[in-house]
């Protein structure tokens, strides 16, 4: 198993990623060995943006935006609960020609973190038979790590 003290943790503008930034909050201040990455995974842009005369720069920079703000929130409910910002990095994609699932175990794959955490969004099973859910998809999906998932 890799590195346990390297959490991947996945965020997004719902609920749920913001009560699973404060459980890791919770449960890791009191080691101070661990190391943060919080992970904002975005689809590819639908095909009607371009068709509307938007190009990809200007969607990537709008996602970047918003993903900034999220991390600042982030950063700022982790280090109310003693992590020091030096152990909290941010890492933002879009996930080109994959699932957001299979590009957060890419990257955990690829940064050897031991545990990825990801809050549970409360889906319908129609929901979730045809949109997937990213949390099963990684319990599924995940090798050599630890999910965690929040409720």
């Amino acid at each position: 198993m890799k590195n346990l003290n390297r959490l991947l943790v996945a965020v997004d503008n719902k609920p749920a990623s913001m009560n699973a930034v404060d459980s890791v909050g919770q449960l890791f201040s009191s080691n101070s060995e661990v190391e943060i990455a919080l992970v904002h995974i975005y689809p590819e842009p639908p095909p009607d943006y371009y068709r509307q005369g938007h190009c990809l720069a200007e969607y990537q920079s709008n996602k970047n935006a918003e993903a900034d703000s999220m991390f600042a929130s982030c950063i700022e409910r982790l280090t109310a609960c003693r992590f020091p910002k030096s152990s909290i990095k941010t890492i933002c994609e879009m996930a080109v020609g994959k699932t957001i699932s299979q590009a957060l175990l890419d990257i955990q794959k690829t940064g050897e973190f031991g545990m990825i955490v990801v809050g549970r969004r409360c889906v319908s099973k129609a929901e979730e038979f045809l949109f997937g859910s990213v949390s099963n998809s990684l319990v599924r999906g995940s090798s050599g790590c630890a999910v965690l998932v929040i409720g």
